[in-house]
């Protein structure tokens, strides 16, 4: 009997071990499972995030949300950032958007927690750091979970990176757009350019007034398209000549459909040709009635 009650107890023991086991198990993947749930919503936020700065206070506070942290910082690598390094801190006692300078790397301890923010390359973009757990450490789970994390953050934050390199390129690009239009349009010649597909590109205000044409019926347009009759005449011709052999023509031709005399200056380039003229009607036909007059004076 002694013997028998020894092996239930023993038994018994055994099984609120395992029992016991089993709920801790099942209590640690409820929690992991949560806590992976979290981690999805928090990065499908930072996925939406507009800005550079709204995307790192976004990972300050989800990071340190989730894993119960006292100070999250999250800052961009040199180089990185608008001007100086960005940090962006968030905590109890910091403001939304509280913007510090950063640290020098800490080395690590188990109340510090810290991983970097990379793009696809590889490229280390920055990195987020949490200090203060409740119970004075961090976990391996814990690491890990904030490593889906920053892999999420690090994605968008390259693409808004890109994003603002692209847009500034943009924005270069069409303020020396607008300087050149500016002085083609000041300038008294009449001005248009073509593309390697003979389309129009660009016109100023005195090439609509001679051509007739609105620049939104040209543009994109081909030019033997769009004025069929000038094949027939030396425009073809010099246009022709100047594409193949690279060289700028000089010449005067007659446009029958307009009724006018052009005085035309093409100069090819890589992107097209870009073509200078005037109306001349004015002086040919003074110089032929000059001609006329002394004809008539000899006779």
């Amino acid at each position: 009997v002694a013997i028998g009650a020894l092996a239930m107890s023993v038994l018994f023991g055994a099984s609120l071990l395992a029992l016991s086991h089993v709920v801790r198990r099942q209590q640690w993947q409820r929690q992991r499972s949560q806590r992976l749930r979290d981690v999805a919503e928090a990065s499908a936020r930072l996925v939406q995030a507009p800005t550079v700065e709204v995307l790192l206070q976004h990972a300050g506070d989800a990071a340190r949300r989730l894993f119960d942290a006292s100070l999250a910082r999250v800052s961009l690598a040199a180089g990185e950032g608008p001007g100086t390094q960005l940090c962006i801190v968030s905590g109890p006692e910091a403001s939304p958007g509280q913007v510090a300078d950063p640290e020098p790397h800490a080395p690590d301890h188990p109340a510090r927690l810290a991983v970097p923010l990379v793009g696809q390359d590889g490229h280390r973009l920055g990195q987020i750091e949490l200090t203060g757990h409740p119970n004075g450490k961090f976990s391996a789970d814990d690491r890990n979970e904030l490593m889906q994390l920053a892999s999420v953050a690090g994605a968008a934050l390259e693409y808004l990176l890109s994003s603002r390199e692209r847009e500034a390129a943009l924005a270069q690009t069409q303020a020396a757009q607008s300087r050149i239009e500016t002085i083609l349009s000041s300038i008294s010649d009449a001005v248009y350019a073509l593309d390697p597909a003979w389309r129009f590109v660009y016109l100023n205000e005195e090439a609509q007034r001679l051509l007739q044409r609105s620049r939104e019926d040209l543009l994109g347009r081909n030019v033997w398209e769009a004025f069929p009759e000038a094949r027939d005449t030396v425009l073809h011709t010099e246009y022709q000549r100047a594409r193949t052999h690279k060289v700028s023509v000089s010449f005067e031709f007659y446009y029958p459909p307009l009724e006018t005399w052009f005085s035309v200056r093409a100069f090819p380039h890589e992107e097209g040709l870009t073509v200078y003229f005037q109306d001349i009607t004015q002086r040919v036909e003074t110089e032929a009635r000059l001609r006329q007059a002394q004809k008539m004076d000899a006779l």
